[in-house]
């Protein structure tokens, strides 16, 4: 049985340069289907970007990651996962140095198509 996969071009972006993003360079992408948003993991942190047009709906910047209890940043390595469930956002980042843990930070997705908004869990 043979099948075949066409792709086509929506948008091309650098992310590197995205007025107001956060990801700095590309690493690891999620597709959220429900609202149709694209999530871009780069070191310095995640931007949602819409699905069909490359508009960046929002960003969540490393620094936004606390520590338990919130209150301060977290001390953070490179963003390496990223995950959405629902109305949860997971973002993975590896420790500050070798050997040290990392963190998994939650955020919740809420808003409406064009003002979406990410909080901290």
């Amino acid at each position: 049985m043979q099948s075949s996969v066409t792709a086509n071009t929506l948008f091309t972006l650098n992310n590197a340069t995205l007025p107001g993003g956060a990801s700095q360079g590309a690493e690891v992408i999620a597709h959220d289907a429900v609202r149709g948003l694209v999530y871009v993991l780069g070191g310095s942190g995640i931007d949602a970007l819409d699905a069909t047009t490359g508009a960046l709906a929002f960003s969540i910047p490393k620094t936004e990651v606390l520590v338990p209890g919130g209150g301060a940043a977290a001390s953070l390595g490179l963003g390496n996962s990223v995950a959405i469930s629902g109305n949860t956002l997971a973002i993975a980042f590896d420790g500050p140095a070798a050997g040290q843990p990392g963190v998994i930070a939650a955020f919740t997705i809420s808003g409406t198509p064009g003002a979406y908004t990410a909080a901290w869990r």
